[in-house]
């Protein structure tokens, strides 16, 4: 989706949930982008259109990685030419066509740290599809770029993690490693893969990002709005036994965004006073209107 049509859609939206129409403007108390952030971080959990956009598309890249025996996968590779690491296959594509711009989105949130190539890693059981070096099995990226000089030794650089396993790790190399460095590297290495043991099930992708390891665009979206959207530091105090429009008033009161005579001068817009119309005793604003007007205090 176009940016300008993403600010046209929310612009939209903050108007209708501030009450403004074509008839009459309403004043948007607060920050529409604090509005769409998480309760976790003091804002609606409403969630922005950009982030939904943007989830509803990684939704490709993992089908893409989930069903590589697919007509639509197998012509994508055969058009565009098969990468070396299968979780990072859009990092190299470029281009305009409609793909394209998917893969762009897809590189977009990766280079932007919403949703890194790693949040989608291989899960290795039997070893048999996942490649040792080429493919991000074991921490956030893969051995090739975790141990590059090892990776320059190795006889064969696109072997498979079933292919260096036989009851224990062991690696064919274009020379011996006996000490210095790369063996230094290698100890590291093994080190990393002392938990690891392979097994007589299918290797699998797993996206990270999930307690159940499932991709979802819920999840997905979330995790690109809480890197867009701000973070005031505060949880949202939200009551499920009440009506939203009441919590949504209790919001606004902890922000002080009422439209008390206070709020309204500090807008510029003219009142006759700010004192409070009631008890004619304080200035009018949130905390007086609440807990100390003679009106609050009867109640």
């Amino acid at each position: 989706m176009p940016l300008s049509v993403n600010k046209k859609l929310e612009s939209l939206r903050s108007k209708l949930f501030w009450g403004s129409d074509d008839n009459s403007k309403k004043i948007p108390w607060i920050s529409w982008n604090l509005t769409l952030a998480s309760k976790e971080k003091e804002g609606l959990g409403i969630g922005s259109l950009y982030a939904l956009n943007h989830a509803l598309i990684q939704k490709w890249h993992w089908r893409f990685l989930k069903n590589p025996h697919a007509l639509w996968s197998r012509l994508i590779v055969a058009i565009h030419g098969p990468n070396e690491d299968s979780s990072s296959f859009f990092s190299h594509i470029k281009g305009k066509v409609v793909w394209n711009r998917i893969f762009g989105s897809i590189n977009s949130m990766h280079e932007k740290g919403f949703i890194p190539h790693s949040s989608i890693l291989r899960r290795v059981n039997n070893g048999t599809s996942t490649g040792f070096w080429q493919d991000t099995w074991t921490g956030t990226s893969p051995l090739k770029h975790q141990f590059p000089r090892l990776f320059r030794l190795a006889l064969n650089m696109d072997c498979l993690v079933r292919d260096c396993w036989n009851n224990g790790w062991h690696f064919e190399w274009t020379r011996n490693i006996s000490n210095g460095t790369n063996a230094n590297l290698l100890a590291t290495l093994l080190g990393n893969l002392s938990d690891t043991s392979l097994n007589d099930y299918e290797d699998t992708w797993v996206w990270a990002s999930s307690g159940n390891s499932l991709f979802s665009v819920k999840n997905a979206r979330w995790q690109i709005n809480d890197g867009l959207l701000p973070d005031d530091g505060f949880e949202t105090r939200w009551n499920k036994f009440l009506q939203k429009k009441i919590n949504i008033f209790i919001w606004r009161t902890l922000h002080d965004r009422l439209p008390s005579r206070w709020n309204l001068s500090r807008r510029g817009i003219e009142v006759a006073s700010i004192t409070c119309p009631i008890c004619d005793n304080g200035i009018d604003n949130s905390y007086h209107s609440l807990w100390v007007c003679s009106l609050a205090t009867t109640v």
